[in-house]
């Protein structure tokens, strides 16, 4: 389990060939920022103005792109982050963290923070088929793994097909685990799109981290 961190409130951690910054909200002095993003609007529909884990989360992920690239994503039909020109970036946000990845060159990334967790076989199953379960039944807290795994391949790939997808659409077929990184290879089973066909070929990285005393997987890809 690792991570860097700078002098600042960010953690930047290394992910295969990518950065992906963390930005822990429990760093924030106060809650001027997010008031001033939300422009002084209650977030409950009680007016109590008592502020939503999520909602503070959301807002944050915002702000962590503005102070980043000077602009934030937009909101698309589908609820997917529209990047400013020349960007291309994912989001994920999970207990008061939010991670961002970035790029100019590559269009098709995804990230995704998940807590390390046992599941239940019935829900395993929904994530991932018998022989996926063979290929990380050793790695610790593997079904969390492959859960982000897929979280991260979905936020990559939808802005091309267009099209929600669920965790059978990406087949895990090769996992390593060597010197703290996961390195695992997936295939589409179907195609998508005219961009993503069956076969298609995704590497995704992960790696353990530690935020405030808990453990999370985190992952990333490129499409």
């Amino acid at each position: 389990m690792t991570q860097w961190t700078d002098s600042s409130d960010l953690i930047w951690v290394p992910v295969g060939p990518l950065r992906v910054v963390i930005w822990p909200l429990s760093t924030q002095d106060s809650l001027d920022e997010f008031e001033r993003v939300a422009e002084g609007k209650p977030w409950n529909a009680d007016g109590s103005g008592q502020h939503s884990g999520r909602k503070r989360e959301y807002l944050a992920s915002r702000i962590l792109s503005e102070r980043l690239i000077g602009g934030a994503p937009r909101r698309g039909n589908y609820g997917e982050p529209l990047w400013p020109a020349t960007w291309a970036g994912s989001l994920s946000h999970k207990a008061g963290h939010v991670a961002l990845v970035l790029s100019r060159v590559n269009p098709a990334l995804g990230v995704d923070l998940e807590r390390c967790r046992i599941f239940e076989y019935g829900l395993q199953s929904k994530i991932m088929a018998d022989d996926e379960m063979a290929l990380v039944r050793q790695l610790e807290s593997g079904a969390s793994a492959v859960f982000s795994a897929k979280e991260s391949i979905y936020k990559a790939l939808f802005p091309f097909v267009k099209v929600k997808f669920w965790f059978d659409a990406a087949r895990l077929i090769d996992v390593c685990f060597a010197d703290g990184e996961l390195v695992m290879d997936y295939k589409v089973t179907r195609s998508l799109s005219n961009q993503v066909k069956e076969g298609h070929g995704i590497r995704v990285f992960g790696r353990r981290v530690v935020l405030d005393g808990a453990e999370y997987w985190l992952t990333a890809c490129e499409g």
